[in-house]
Order: C-alpha cells, then structure tokens, then sequence
C-alpha cells in the first residue's frame, strides 16, 4: 500500500496578520515544501495553504498544491513540535468515509487545489490535551505556536 502523502507539508514560512471587521479575523498563510514533510520528501511538489481564523467559531481555507511524487489521499492539520509527527486535530480532506467532508483532488500532476470551512464539529484529535470538538484548544494550539513559528515549532 502506497505510504500516504500528507498534503499539507510542514510549514516553511508563516506569516499572520490580523484585522477588524463584525467577528475578529486572523489570516493565516504558509508556503509549502516537500523537504519539510516528516519524514523528508524530496519531490518537486509544492504548495500554498491560506486560511482565515473567524473569531472562535470556524477557519475557512485553501489549499493548493503541485506535482507531488503521489496522488494525495489526505491532508489535515497536526498539533505537535518540529520535525514530529503530532496528532492529527482537523482534516481538510481525506478519502470516503474518513471524518474529511469532501475527497482530496489530483489531476495527472497530483495537483489540486481543496477548499471549504471548517469548525468545533471538524475536530477529531483525542489526545495532547484536546477532545473532539474543542476547537477553541486548536485555535490556542495554533495562536501559542505562531510566535515560534519562525523556529519552525508548529506545523500544519
């Protein structure tokens, strides 16, 4: 069987800005790489993954990515240190019958590109301290993580 590919590869470059508007807002967006995989993945593939947080209630998102070495079967975010393989707390996308709402594209360069939104009911990840449905826990994973990210401590 086919290792599964984890789309959404380890973050190279995070940045995070903030803006105002009826409900807070944080955009988030990543520049992603197949070196950062875990294990390391010397492909040519690359990525982009944006998303903006909507106060403590749902992350709308887009994920694209090209010319992986395999179809993607799955992609989710992780909660977990550098260069570790950390739970698995919400799923972009995943094949039929996983806790995905839809399945991951791939055209004949394993390209695609995954959109949609996710919320408290998306969060499946039952350890490090977080139960399903507690998305506010992700959020604090994700927002405690941002300040280090530049050393690379929190990947999605």
């Amino acid at each position: 069987m086919k290792k599964l590919l984890f789309v959404v590869l380890s973050i190279f470059l995070f940045s995070l800005l903030s803006a105002g508007a009826e409900k807070e807002k944080t955009h988030l967006r990543a520049t992603l790489k197949s070196l950062e995989e875990i294990p390391t993945n010397v492909t040519d593939g690359t990525g982009t993954f944006t998303a903006t947080i909507i106060g403590d209630t749902s992350i709308t998102f887009k994920l694209t990515y090209h010319n992986l070495s395999t179809p993607v079967v799955q992609s989710h975010i992780h909660i977990g240190a550098t260069k570790t393989n950390g739970g698995v707390a919400i799923f972009f996308c995943g094949p039929a019958g996983s806790p995905a709402h839809q399945t991951c594209p791939n055209d004949t360069t394993n390209s695609g590109t995954v959109t949609g939104t996710v919320t408290a009911a998306d969060v499946v990840i039952n350890g490090q301290g977080i139960s399903p449905g507690e998305f506010a826990k992700v959020l604090r994973a994700i927002a405690t993580k941002r300040a280090s990210l530049r050393r690379g401590l929190f990947y999605i």
